[in-house]
């Protein structure tokens, strides 16, 4: 899975790209302020962004969501220092899929982001996909192993996770997501989960 991660403190920002990276992750992209990020979001397409709410000067990680949500629909998670009633209220209706309060350590930002990508799959999942289905959509089909990876993705398994499931390597699980990207002309996951639910409708 690719990610995008949004923090102004160069520290926190490298500690949480090695511990992504140390897990399996394919961190695309560390930026410091809203203007960088909102290009960065443009030119990588990533799967998921990671977002701190203050940014120092200027917009922060509230209006970020706010253009995520008009314009990528990928999912996020916030990050902060802040945990009083005010910031959360104004968080919560930005529709984060999760709210991971600093200082934390590796493990709670891995079970929070684990956690954020079954929440988010849970929007797009639907009863009866088979490779029979989605096929009958495409000129050039999925494959069997493709097909088990994809399902895995709709679920909301991360590529560790899917490594594990299938005994394979996360450069195997890559290539297939590369694959079915191409396959369905889409260029992340949250695309994906939206052709893959209006196919199903």
């Amino acid at each position: 899975m690719r990610i995008l991660i949004v923090e102004d403190e160069p520290v926190i920002a490298r500690d949480i790209a090695e511990e992504l990276t140390d897990q399996g992750y394919e961190v695309v992209s560390v930026c410091m302020n809203y203007a960088e990020a909102v290009r960065a979001l443009q030119e990588v397409q990533p799967d998921f962004a990671i977002l701190d709410i203050h940014l120092g000067q200027g917009p922060g990680g509230l209006e970020l969501a706010a253009w995520i949500n008009e314009t990528l629909f990928i999912p996020f998670i916030f990050l902060t220092s802040y945990s009083d009633k005010a910031t959360v209220e104004k968080a919560k209706f930005r529709y984060p899929m999760a709210y991971l309060v600093k200082p934390f350590d590796g493990n709670e930002l891995v079970a929070t982001l684990e956690v954020a990508v079954v929440n988010h799959a849970r929007y797009f999942r639907k009863r009866g996909v088979s490779i029979g289905m989605i096929n009958q959509c495409l000129v050039d089909p999925v494959s069997p192993r493709e097909f088990e990876v994809l399902k895995d993705m709709l679920e909301g398994l991360t590529n560790p996770l899917i490594a594990a499931k299938h005994s394979i390597s996360l450069s195997t699980v890559k290539t297939h997501i590369n694959h079915l990207f191409a396959k369905l002309e889409v260029r992340n996951r949250a695309e994906l989960l939206i052709k893959i639910r209006d196919w199903a409708d």
